[in-house]
């Protein structure tokens, strides 16, 4: 049930970020162990991705960066790597190339086998690399 939902707030996110870079290849496929992590949290978290399509990206940081504390604490590696993602992706996109760089590298080297890191390194990869002239 919680991946389905989770699922379905990646794909909202998805077609509202379209006329950005593309965020994600397909909608994410997150298990959501029952009694490891709060149902607000998940709650929290689809909130915070919601802010995020709404180009809220001060607030939806915050959101992230508590939660990726949480999903931590929890063991929850899916969320909590989705979490860093996106806190990353809002720090990016509110011109703080710095910091999301510094938390693409921390998603990469922690959660390599996950998703989020993939797209981690693809937007890294943007972020390092400079504009190629027409």
């Amino acid at each position: 049930m919680w991946a389905k939902s989770i699922r379905l707030s990646v794909l909202v996110v998805s077609v509202a970020l379209a006329g950005c870079a593309t965020v994600y290849d397909a909608p994410q496929r997150m298990a959501v162990r029952p009694g490891r992590v709060n149902t607000r949290d998940i709650d929290d978290f689809h909130r915070a991705v919601a802010l995020t399509a709404e180009l809220r990206y001060d607030e939806a940081a915050e959101q992230f960066s508590r939660l990726r504390g949480v999903f931590e604490a929890a063991g929850h590696r899916p969320l909590a790597a989705e979490s860093t993602f996106w806190l990353a992706y809002c720090r990016e996109k509110a011109g703080r190339a710095a910091e999301a760089m510094r938390l693409y590298r921390i998603l990469i080297a922690r959660y390599g086998d996950s998703d989020a890191s993939a797209r981690a390194a693809r937007r890294l990869d943007r972020l390092e690399s400079p504009p190629q002239p027409p």
